[in-house]
């Protein structure tokens, strides 16, 4: 009799200590950041990456080809490094160091070699003339550079029970120039592409595959550093276009607007596909980038950041003195908080930092933020979480009335991220200020009042 109650003891406790692990395992933040592929192995992120659930998580390549989100990202790194030849990449990464290091002592730089900041761009055209395809390359730099850099700034101060997932979704893309012959057979597909066949696009595939992926793991939270736009696809496809391209493009009004009417329709079923991810996982807090276009949003037809949903935040950008960015796109009814996004370090594939700037800095602020809380209040349904951000952790800010709803500024707590900012140039930023927001927690102004 002993021994069966001995039994029944360790079987009590072995229930016991399952149940606290399913516990644990229940309230784990899970974080996806769609962007382009990260390195793993940065020591700012490795301890945070969920390698586990991503070596678990499928990518349907199609032919019956499958691969886990792990290696999807590192088959992604790979590609790059593949298409990117060894001398242009050093070099861009170069210049990329070599402005950062100017933009930290421009005063003496400026002083005693006037002249250096325009060495470096003469020599980025000089590589351009060179080789038609360096421009491609040198813009693909950042993109490659994006992921893991974002990945940085999300995590920060989030530990223990926070993991991250990645998706490569932005690959760099290699694009030839668009010349005459091209830009005809564009036009045409306007004409024969029906709904259905420009619905069969790869990318609208790989978002319906990924909003089923997000469901089945309860992913909370989703950083978005991108944004999808008419106008933006347009600068982008424009800026492609050879010379003599450029010619007919300008001078045939019939092909520009099939060119335009083709471009807008494919732009409206991605912002389709995105709006159904966002719409298909109502528990998951979703934070997107306003973009970079420095136009009224309430303004544009076409942009994903047009779209409401109670699950989602939308995020312009700032400088250190409070002002929004020259680059930020803005709406005083479709962006909901705005914070730092101008001369922001993060970490850099392969090891260091880089400086960046963008609403794409911005947004991973407000994600980190929102993991914080999701962390801390369990409980909480996503809009709720929003609520949460925006009643405790955002401030007025003068600067951004009529630009933000309510011209909200992000609290920052600026412990956690001391050496991302600027410090050898200090803005406004270093004059702190301390104030006790509702729930407790202390937060350090950037900015002065």
């Amino acid at each position: 009799m002993k021994k069966s109650y001995t039994s029944f003891f360790i079987l009590g406790l072995l229930i016991f200590f399952i149940g606290i692990e399913g516990s644990f395992a229940k309230n784990k933040q899970i974080v996806a950041i769609l962007d382009s592929p990260i390195d793993f192995k940065h020591a700012n992120i490795k301890t945070q990456v969920d390698s586990n659930l991503m070596k678990i998580i499928g990518v349907d390549l199609g032919n019956g080809l499958t691969l886990s989100w792990y290696d999807y990202n590192e088959m992604s790194r790979s590609d790059f490094f593949e298409k990117m030849d060894v001398p242009s990449y050093f070099l861009s990464l170069f210049q990329l160091r070599a402005q950062d290091y100017l933009s930290q002592h421009r005063s003496v730089i400026h002083y005693f070699l006037p002249n250096i900041p325009q060495v470096l761009e003469d020599l980025r055209q000089a590589m351009t003339k060179l080789s038609p395809q360096y421009q491609s390359k040198w813009s693909n730099i950042s993109v490659f550079l994006h992921g893991t850099y974002v990945a940085d700034l999300v995590s920060r101060g989030n530990a223990g029970d926070f993991g991250i997932i990645t998706y490569p979704l932005f690959k760099p893309e290699f694009s030839e120039e668009i010349d005459e012959n091209s830009l005809r057979l564009i036009a045409m597909r306007n004409a024969f592409d029906t709904e259905e066949g420009l619905g069969s696009d790869s990318v609208q595939q790989e978002l319906k595959k990924l909003a089923e992926t997000l469901a089945q793991n309860s992913v909370s939270t989703v950083n978005m550093s991108f944004s999808v736009s008419y106008q933006s696809s347009l600068r982008r496809f424009l800026g492609l276009l050879t010379p003599e391209a450029k010619d007919l493009y300008q001078a045939d009004t019939r092909l520009q607007k099939d060119i335009q009417e083709y471009l807008a329709k494919t732009i409206q079923l991605r912002i389709d596909s995105f709006h159904h991810l966002i719409r298909s996982n109502p528990e998951t807090v979703f934070v997107l980038a306003a973009e970079n276009l420095s136009l009224d949003i309430a303004k544009q037809n076409l942009t994903l950041a047009r779209i409401k949903e109670p699950n989602l935040l939308k995020v312009a950008a700032i400088k250190g003195d409070g002002h929004l960015a020259d680059f930020s796109s803005y709406s005083q009814d479709y962006v909901d908080v705005a914070a730092l996004g101008v001369g922001v370090r993060g970490a850099l594939t392969g090891g260091g930092q880089l400086k960046m700037s963008g609403t794409s800095v911005a947004t991973p602020f407000v994600t980190n933020t929102i993991v914080k809380i999701r962390s801390e209040h369990p409980e909480m349904s996503a809009s709720e979480s929003i609520q949460f951000l925006l009643e405790h952790h955002t401030r007025h800010n003068r600067h951004l009335d009529g630009k933000v709803v309510g011209g909200r500024e992000l609290w920052l707590d600026t412990s956690l991220f001391e050496d991302v900012l600027d410090r050898n140039n200090p803005p406004i930023q270093l004059i702190y200020q301390e104030e006790r927001l509702k729930d407790g927690t202390v937060c350090r102004s950037l900015f002065e009042p």
